[in-house]
């Protein structure tokens, strides 16, 4: 399987940053424009939360269902259950820089 890995810090205490995506709107804050997405079902982040959603892709929806686990304040793992790709699941950490910053 292919792996793409991506980090960059930001200027917030781990705890923030869990508590942000822990944030039932979380989805459509962190979604980057130009993707539009509409959020069928979400909730606050939780272990086995699962949360359906279409993302438009320039003219072409995708149905999503991704499935949360791993999660506690060092991060979370989002598995595709349902997805325009054959296998999906990626993982979101969250290592404390100093008491002010973090990376992601």
């Amino acid at each position: 399987m292919a792996r793409f890995e991506f980090r960059f810090e930001v200027d917030a205490p781990q705890r923030s940053v869990a508590e942000l995506h822990r944030h039932p709107r979380a989805l459509r804050w962190l979604t980057p424009p130009p993707i539009i997405m509409v959020v069928r079902k979400a909730g606050p982040l939780a272990e086995d939360m699962l949360a359906s959603f279409t993302m438009w892709m320039g003219p072409i929806p995708m149905a999503w269902q991704a499935l949360h686990t791993e999660v506690s304040d060092a991060g979370f793992r989002d598995t595709a259950v349902v997805g325009p790709m054959k296998r999906w699941s990626h993982r979101h950490d969250f290592t404390p820089i100093d008491e002010h910053r973090t990376l992601i």
